[in-house]
């Protein structure tokens, strides 16, 4: 069972990989394009990459401060209950 969550957990890291490089490269490959107007499809497609980048990188700063956070206030105890020098 631990073998499949490892499995699992490296699968979904590749897919965001994936996800994030793609979206950053379509963004710099339509970055100089010819704009269509106010229903340009690249125009929206880039902003889609962009929203896909900003909620992915605000769902990885929530699950390292999710991840760190009890950590950091089991160490803080810790110090706080030792004896001083």
């Amino acid at each position: 069972m631990e073998r499949m969550k490892k499995i699992g957990a490296g699968f979904l890291c590749v897919i965001l990989i994936l996800a994030l490089a793609a979206s950053s490269a379509f963004s710099v490959h339509a970055a100089g394009h010819d704009c269509a107007g106010e229903d340009c499809p690249v125009c929206h497609a880039v902003t889609a990459g962009f929203r896909l980048l900003r909620v992915l990188s605000a769902a990885v700063f929530a699950l390292f401060f999710l991840t760190r956070v009890p950590a950091a206030g089991r160490v803080w105890r810790a110090v706080k209950a030792s004896p001083g020098p």
